[in-house]
């Protein structure tokens, strides 16, 4: 059995050991992850956010509406793609911290909490978004299956079920999904691994081949997150290369801050730490 070639470096990346070990002490992160990832906003860009937000406590996410003024302040993008994110990312921070905060009330651990919140059980959690956490949180058949992994398996593999081109990019209905998700699985059966090693080899294709149109991203990296050190996994699709890094480091594809600077409006509001 051998699994396709043309993932053969994505799948030594080891993307997989890396979502998890993040969760390992601080289950909180699946959660932050499936609240805020996805569109309008880049996964490079936001991925510094939830790094930022999950290593501080889920009872200062409470609050829909100071989530949103939060979250409008730091976004980088236009003004309509700003306000759209945080109306739709506000509420549901809030929601996924009363669930883990609810859970751990009656007594589960931690992990046992962010699972049971792992679901889509809120309006704004998709089927990418809940297999996504899933994976975070150890569950190797999960498939999150976003428009980089529908792109490889529609463009490599001739399985092309039905999606949406927007100004956005493509957007994967959960229908379709469903689909893309079988085909990772039974590419996965044919070459031994795990549904989760092909996904997120497929996910880190689809990425590094959506950099290579982009201008503005000069050495095609992929910003992963911190990992379990702190520091911030960066992957450079265009020279093969992995590397960590300190998060005061600048990193081309990411304007890198050690604490964002919130708007003016939030009075009395200097830093993340303060919030």
């Amino acid at each position: 059995m051998s699994c396709p070639r043309d993932l053969e470096w994505e799948m030594k990346q080891g993307v997989k050991e890396h979502i998890q070990s993040v969760t390992k002490d601080n289950p909180w992160y699946a959660l932050v992850s499936g609240a805020l990832q996805g569109l309008p906003v880049d996964y490079s860009a936001t991925q510094h956010y939830v790094d930022q937000i999950a290593a501080t406590p889920p009872e200062k996410w409470l609050d829909p509406d100071k989530n949103a003024t939060f979250l409008n302040s730091i976004i980088k993008g236009v003004k309509k793609q700003r306000f759209q994110f945080s109306r739709q990312r506000a509420p549901l921070l809030a929601e996924m911290a009363k669930c883990y905060l609810g859970y751990q009330a009656l007594g589960f651990s931690p992990r046992d909490a962010a699972w049971n919140c792992a679901g889509p059980v809120y309006k704004g959690v998709k089927r990418k978004n809940s297999n996504l956490m899933r994976e975070y949180l150890g569950d190797e058949n999960a498939v999150a299956a976003d428009r980089h992994v529908f792109t490889y398996v529609c463009v490599k593999k001739g399985v092309c079920p039905p999606y949406r081109k927007t100004n956005k990019g493509i957007m994967v209905p959960d229908s379709s999904q469903a689909i893309v998700e079988d085909e990772i699985r039974r590419i996965a059966r044919e070459c031994g691994k795990k549904p989760i090693d092909v996904q997120v080899a497929a996910w880190l294709r689809g990425t590094c081949d959506s950099r290579r149109t982009r201008r503005s991203i000069k050495d095609q990296s992929v910003n992963m997150g911190r990992d379990a050190e702190g520091r911030v996994k960066v992957i450079h699709c265009a020279k093969k290369i992995i590397e960590a890094r300190d998060p005061g480091e600048t990193t081309p594809s990411v304007i890198w801050k050690k604490l964002p600077k919130l708007s003016y409006k939030v009075k009395g509001v200097d830093t993340l730490d303060q919030w």
